[in-house]
């Protein structure tokens, strides 16, 4: 742990343990089918596939309160729905079925494949619900992201 999260004394004289953070976990079940924002496009070659491990890799060994913290580069960037210029689906009716993920709200989560977008401008775009990031997109054209 880098030590930014801070953990503070309860007034009882508790401290929250190490072992009660909520580390982050990502999910690939409610991906698109949509070859132009999934596994299966021509543009997503072994070094992005390899680089998505990466990523993935850094950011669940960090609690997810303190990815919440690092910056949209390194971290994650909410973007309201209504924000969000594509239209691609996911399995939005599978997703929503479980009460747990009807708590997710109306932003999507960026998280960039990386972080000075260089060699690729990649996004992988989901939903957080608690501390799971359903990834459902990834983009390979940021400008036809956002509003």
């Amino acid at each position: 742990m880098s030590g930014r999260l801070k953990v503070k004394k309860e007034e009882k004289g508790n401290f929250i343990k190490l072992d009660e953070l909520k580390y982050l976990k990502f999910n690939f079940s409610f991906m698109t089918t949509n070859s132009n924002y999934g596994f299966d496009n021509a543009k997503f070659v072994d070094e992005h596939k390899s680089q998505l491990l990466s990523r993935i890799f850094e950011l669940s060994k960090n609690p997810y309160a303190e990815v919440c913290l690092m910056s949209k580069n390194q971290g994650f960037e909410f973007i309201k729905e209504n924000d969000m210029k594509f239209t691609c689906k996911y399995k939005e009716e599978e997703f929503y079925k479980s009460e747990f993920r009807k708590r997710a709200n109306n932003k999507y989560c960026i998280m960039r494949l990386y972080s000075n977008n260089n060699p690729a401008c990649i996004r992988c775009i989901g939903k957080v619900v608690s501390n799971i990031f359903y990834v459902m997109f990834i983009s390979f054209d940021h400008d036809k992201l956002y509003k």
